[in-house]
């Protein structure tokens, strides 16, 4: 893929993914933004992470290389086909 975004609407698309407004979902979609919250976060390998509403996992796969381990959490199981390929 060439950036975010499009990895995003591939994935959406293909699964038949939407973001629920009414629980106010949203989609990370840029590179910059992901990098300065993994940046910020000063996440280390003897962290836990525990993330809430994982979406498609762009933080999620980011994070599992910087700590030792991590967890998500998901309020809609819709997203669950992306998550077992």
């Amino acid at each position: 893929m060439k950036n975010l975004y499009e990895e995003t609407m591939y994935i959406m698309k293909k699964y038949g993914i939407s973001a629920n407004k009414k629980l106010g979902q949203n989609f990370l979609v840029d590179e910059n933004i992901v990098h300065t919250i993994i940046e910020k976060s000063e996440i280390t390998k003897e962290d836990l992470v525990i993330e809430i509403g994982p979406g498609l996992g762009t933080l999620t796969s980011r994070t599992n290389r910087k700590s030792w381990e991590s967890s998500s959490n998901r309020i809609r199981r819709k997203n669950d086909a992306h998550f077992t390929r």
